[in-house]
């Protein structure tokens, strides 16, 4: 299996997993069980499992917290979202950096495979993964590295999405007349074009967020034809298509899940800008020093 079939595999399960996550434990009321300042490790380990107590539950938490410190609950969701993604980020440093490499090199790992196109002998293919791993450990790269992040993340993502819409402050919060609990498709129903705003600027850094790796690919391909004094040809990116999928994946599920799940990932995407252009620099300069 490919790398561009396995991302869209992992995607698949991804979307799956959290789709089967939406049903929040309820009480006879059929009402979602709220998290509250009262609500303790035991009761969470010794009625619902151990994800819930040491996931959910310091997450939820903490949204109560920053909301009921700043009075708002927009910057309280904003200020978990900072700090879960700087957990991931230490977390997850070096995947980061093999991820964003492999991006870097899309570029020769394209030309090497149209080197090879139409070549289906058993030595042109063994020639060609020979090539290929030569290049990633040129370039210090693992190829599957990239995925280890992903499934890192995954069990947050999980826990977060349930801490809020279990955040006894975000059911009853309010920010710009949204409230954060009720899906952007919803609030958009109801005829408040707040959410619609939500959404789609969401939509827009995520996008962002995701093509800039490979519009960073593209430019540091320009610039090393003109160092060569070359004409710059652009390649056509196998990962366009896998970008195009992601971004679809998390619009879908940031217009059925709650608002506070847009703002998550917007400002997650914000972070990933910032992660993106830190790392592509940080290449750089140990690329200028080799």
């Amino acid at each position: 299996m490919n790398k561009k079939k396995l991302i869209i595999l992992v995607l698949i399960v991804l979307l799956l997993v959290l789709t089967g996550c939406v049903n929040a434990p309820k009480d006879e009321a059929g009402n979602v069980i709220l998290i509250t300042d009262e609500t303790t490790f035991n009761y969470m380990f010794n009625n619902e499992g151990f994800f819930e107590a040491l996931f959910i539950l310091p997450l939820a938490k903490a949204i109560n917290y920053f909301i009921s410190s700043t009075n708002s609950v927009f910057f309280g969701v904003v200020f978990v979202t900072l700090i879960v993604n700087l957990l991931v980020l230490v977390l997850t440093w070096k995947q980061n950096v093999s991820q964003q490499k492999m991006q870097e090199i899309q570029p020769e790992i394209t030309k090497l495979q149209k080197k090879y196109e139409g070549k289906n002998d058993e030595t042109s293919r063994m020639r060609m993964q020979q090539e290929m791993m030569a290049i990633y450990q040129q370039n210090g790269v693992n190829p599957l590295g990239s995925f280890a992040g992903l499934f890192t993340q995954l069990p947050i993502m999980i826990a977060m999405y349930n801490a809020v819409i279990r955040s006894e402050y975000v059911a009853k919060g309010v920010f710009a007349g949204l409230n954060l609990d009720k899906t952007p498709l919803k609030g958009f129903n109801e005829g408040n074009y707040g959410y619609a705003i939500l959404f789609v600027g969401m939509v827009i850094i995520q996008f962002a967020s995701i093509k800039l790796p490979s519009f960073l690919a593209e430019l540091k391909a320009k610039k090393e034809a003109e160092k060569q004094h070359r004409k710059y040809r652009k390649e056509e990116n196998p990962a366009n298509s896998t970008i195009y999928i992601m971004s679809a994946m998390f619009s879908f599920m940031a217009l059925t899940f709650p608002s506070a799940m847009a703002v998550y990932w917007a400002i997650s995407s914000v972070m990933q800008i910032m992660k993106t252009l830190i790392i592509h620099y940080f290449i750089g300069r140990k690329r200028e020093k080799a």
